[in-house]
């Protein structure tokens, strides 16, 4: 009894130890879970509002949920964590229809979500983005089950970041192969959060009726017999941009197009193709041609052709100066000065764009003509006729017109310039200005059937 006595007392005491401990643990825990709650910060205004505003989208909702999950636990043994993720996705809705001869001939819609996410490993100043390291794509579901988006995004996420990882080795591995940059630039430019989350937009318009406006616009080819063609299509596109990305950014945005277009084509008894296609491009349905409306459209398109068929053929040719609607001159605009200027970063070792390349030979040919460098910013430009090719003279120096060592000058150096473009185009070379026998600088500029600039 004595034994026993003394292992129930023994037992008492274990026991009340093991609660005084926890009650310590417990006391001790409070104070440094109220720490971490402190620490821990506070939600961004922003990304609270954006969360706000999702409300309602199954996709946006999915977007910012996976967002916040890669951020806090993308991360893979030996490799670096991200320090930018990107998600962008595009949702087309799209709805196609086209009638020939008085019958239609297709009739398609395409409703798809498409994917793209960014990954990017390293810094601001030298990144993944590289070779298999610039994103992966992929296809999201139409429905808004969250279980199903979330599941597609974490997949392409993953892809996405283990293509970085490897990405950027063989970055850095290529990096070593080129001497030090004397004026760097950084892979990547950090921008300020945007948050804009706009309406979502869908199609609005009446299927059956426009497939029957199409019908009735391409069965006028029976009143012209003449006309050996005439098709009516319809295409309406709705688009809701969204792009999300861990400095703050949320954006949703949407566009809607309907275009109508009307073709019609004929040929002349010397065997000239002729042919006519107006077209009509707006925002809203209702700023369409009515079904009427359209018809006289289409009967001036097909009589137009129809006169052009019997228009006599004026042989000379126009040059001079060509006036440009006002709805042209942003494409004019886009064609000569926006693609020239692209503003990427060209990695260390990459060829310049082909156009700097051209300039650069055909400065190399400026300097082999003249025997020094060409002062291009004072070049006037000179048009002129040669086999194959037509033109005139602009800007010349007056009274001092182009001699023979001049043409022949110009024909060698177009001749070697057509063949190092590899088309026969012979762009532009620079040439003698002002006195042919001087051999000072001058400009030639050749093109096929247009004017270009050098």
């Amino acid at each position: 009894m004595r034994f026993l006595h003394l292992a129930n007392i023994v037992c008492g005491h274990k026991r009340l130890t093991g609660i005084a401990m926890a009650i310590a643990l417990a006391l001790s825990a409070a104070p440094n879970r109220a720490a971490s709650d402190e620490a821990k910060p506070a939600p961004d205004a922003a990304m609270v509002a954006a969360h706000a505003a999702a409300k309602g989208d199954g996709l946006l909702e999915a977007l910012l949920t996976e967002l916040d999950r890669s951020k806090a636990q993308l991360k893979m043994e030996q490799v670096q964590g991200p320090y930018y993720v990107e998600y962008r996705v595009n949702e087309v809705e799209d709805f196609a229809a086209e009638a020939a001869f008085g019958a239609l001939r297709e009739n398609q819609h395409v409703h798809v979500r498409v994917l793209r996410v960014v990954v990017r490993i390293g810094d601001y100043r030298q990144d993944s983005y590289f070779s298999r390291g610039q994103g992966e794509s992929n296809i999201l579901p139409l429905d808004d089950d969250p279980i199903a988006l979330r599941h597609q995004l974490w997949l392409a996420t993953d892809d996405a970041y283990k293509n970085a990882g490897q990405a950027l080795a063989e970055k850095q591995a290529a990096m070593k192969q080129f001497s030090v940059d004397p004026s760097p630039v950084d892979d990547f430019a950090k921008a300020p959060p945007v948050i804009a989350v706009e309406p979502i937009v869908s199609l609005k318009f009446d299927e059956t009726g426009w497939k029957k406006t199409l019908e009735d616009v391409t069965g006028l080819y029976k009143q012209y017999p003449d006309v050996q063609s005439v098709t009516a299509s319809a295409r309406f596109s709705a688009i809701n941009e969204y792009l999300v990305n861990s400095e703050g950014t949320v954006t949703r945005n949407g566009k809607v197009t309907y275009n109508v277009q009307l073709s019609s084509a004929a040929q002349a008894a010397d065997g000239m193709r002729l042919g006519r296609s107006p077209g009509f491009m707006v925002a809203r349905p209702e700023e369409l041609p009515t079904h009427d409306g359209l018809m006289g459209e289409a009967k001036k398109m097909l009589e137009t052709v129809v006169a052009l068929r019997q228009a006599p053929i004026v042989e000379e040719e126009y040059r001079g100066p060509v006036l440009f609607a006002a709805d042209a001159a942003d494409d004019i605009v886009a064609s000569l000065i926006g693609r020239k200027e692209p503003g990427g970063k060209l990695c260390r070792g990459q060829r310049r764009r082909e156009s700097t390349s051209r300039q650069c030979r055909r400065r190399r040919n400026a300097d082999k003509l003249s025997g020094g460098p060409a002062a291009h910013s004072r070049l006037p430009r000179l048009e002129w006729a040669w086999p194959g090719r037509t033109g005139r003279t602009s800007r010349a120096e007056p009274g001092r017109p182009a001699g023979e060592k001049l043409r022949s000058a110009i024909r060698r150096a177009v001749e070697e310039e057509s063949r190092a473009d590899g088309d026969g185009s012979g762009q532009a070379v620079w040439l003698s200005r002002g006195d042919a026998r001087s051999g000072q600088f001058a400009a030639a500029t050749l093109s096929g059937v247009c004017e270009r600039w050098a």
